[in-house]
């Protein structure tokens, strides 16, 4: 769900599932109309017989919308009354093709490489899009990209990849990541040694 709407997401359609609708009663005298809500799902209205997502872990909503991953074009998109392509818009269509691989996402990871999983830091709006981690410790896991909110354009790529959630937590935003020893760490992000992530420095 995302403010007013009720979404449906298959392979390859986006579909919005009517529900609560408002209807015209009729007042007890039978003059004027009252509106109400109808309290039951009345059908659902197709918003793209093209466009779908078959990861559910691809999907974040924030107060700006909905971000999902198509799952045959490997776009991302934001709904938000509207169907926007802003991989493809923002010129990142690059990144999305290279990064999301075929399997979806799993607690487990018991393919080589893990799916995509997204993620938002409400606190600074900022949108993750998060390579899932490899099997093999030794391999290195792809950045994630950020999307900013505030300024509706992908900002960097962050050594967030391979992690299992990010989430707000009163003034922080903190990561779980597992080790190559099987343990899953909770990492607070933005704080510790500069260019560290998860206990390995980058250059």
């Amino acid at each position: 769900s995302w403010n007013e709407y009720l979404l449906c997401f298959q392979e390859k359609t986006l579909s919005q599932i009517m529900f609560n609708s408002r209807v015209q009663i009729p007042t007890t005298d039978g003059v004027p109309i009252e509106i109400a809500n109808s309290a039951k799902v009345e059908g659902a209205r197709t918003l793209s017989e093209t466009i779908g997502c078959h990861n559910k872990w691809s999907i974040v909503t924030s107060p700006y919308g909905l971000y999902f991953i198509d799952a045959n074009t490997n776009d991302l998109y934001l709904f938000n009354g509207q169907l926007n392509n802003i991989s493809q818009d923002r010129g990142m269509s690059w990144w999305v093709a290279q990064s999301v691989p075929s399997t979806v996402w799993s607690p487990i990871g018991d393919t080589n490489q893990n799916g995509l999983r997204a993620f938002c830091d409400y606190r600074y709006g900022d949108i993750y899009m998060s390579p899932g981690s490899y099997t093999d410790y030794e391999k290195e896991v792809p950045d994630a990209l950020c999307y900013s909110e505030k300024l509706g354009q992908f900002t960097s790529l962050m050594s967030y990849g391979g992690v299992q959630a990010m989430f707000n937590f009163d003034n922080g935003f903190f990561s779980l990541k597992h080790d190559s020893g099987g343990n899953t760490l909770l990492y607070e992000n933005n704080v510790g040694d500069y260019n560290n992530f998860y206990g390995t420095t980058k250059g």
